[in-house]
């Protein structure tokens, strides 16, 4: 899957439970979806989900055959 593909992510944790989740979309240069993903983290910090986050985008993406991608 040659081109350039845009990574969009985010994760938060809700501050009364520390109960936290991310997801992410992957574009091509069109701007059109390929592929996305969301994941229950469980109890963590606000910088441990985001690290959970980006782990799982880098992973999915990997696994799809992307190599080309920007963080956004």
């Amino acid at each position: 899957m040659a081109g350039l593909y845009k990574l969009n992510t985010d994760g938060a944790p809700v501050s009364s439970t520390a109960l936290a989740s991310c997801g992410g979309v992957v574009r091509n240069c069109n701007g059109e979806w390929s592929l996305g993903f969301c994941r229950f983290v469980g109890i963590c910090s606000v910088l441990e989900v985001e690290l959970w986050d980006v782990l799982e985008d880098l992973r999915l993406t990997w696994d799809a055959g992307f190599r080309c991608i920007m963080f956004g």
